[in-house]
């Protein structure tokens, strides 16, 4: 946690919901899942600066073998299957040149994944989670599910990173050594998952 919270994620993930440009939004979500994956195997090897910590040191390493290695260090595999998707719309997204939506089969596998990594863990049922999101006067501006229609595939997106993210941060917090609590209550932005 100390070195995701090192990176401030708030940024991109606010402006990955205020976008309306599709491709800044399924950037910003991968930015965030990659330094969550990151994240994992700097802590897992106690290297803080495994992949360099400036352009001129940085080793580069496709997104999915770096799953691969945190997968292998002990991420559980339903996370690492969910962020797999996610790296796979990222890489659908970088080689169109006009991409106006996430494909909807695409959608349907990372919907799949999501379900069962929730199913994993004592998470309510996805269905259960609502993601609601609030303008700059914290009045309700959106209100999603993962049954919203496809124009909101965005959200739904951006949803299942957070359900990643909490999975992990329990994870962690159920499995550290001093039982670390799980009140994230620092993360609070003007996007919230709720159930």
């Amino acid at each position: 946690m100390d070195s995701l919270q090192n990176k401030d994620i708030s940024k991109p993930l606010i402006k990955a919901v205020d976008t309306d440009d599709i491709v800044g939004a399924v950037l910003r979500i991968h930015l965030i899942a990659e330094l969550l994956i990151d994240s994992w195997i700097s802590a897992r090897t106690s290297c803080p600066n495994i992949f360099g910590s400036n352009k001129k040191d940085r080793i580069l390493i496709e997104c999915s073998k770096k799953i691969s290695i945190a997968e292998r260090l002990g991420l559980p595999g339903n996370v690492c299957k969910v962020i797999s998707k996610i790296n796979t719309i990222r890489n659908d997204f970088a080689h169109k040149i006009n991409p106006d939506d996430i494909k909807e089969d695409d959608m349907v596998g990372l919907i799949q994944s999501a379900t069962n990594m929730v199913n994993e863990t004592s998470e309510a049922p996805i269905e259960d989670h609502t993601l609601r999101i609030n303008d700059e006067n914290e009045v309700l501006k959106y209100e999603i599910t993962i049954k919203s229609p496809p124009e909101l595939n965005k959200y739904k997106l951006l949803m299942i990173l957070l359900l990643a993210m909490k999975i992990i941060t329990n994870h962690v917090a159920k499995n550290h050594k001093g039982k670390w609590d799980s009140n994230y209550s620092q993360f609070d932005y003007s996007v919230k998952l709720s159930n």
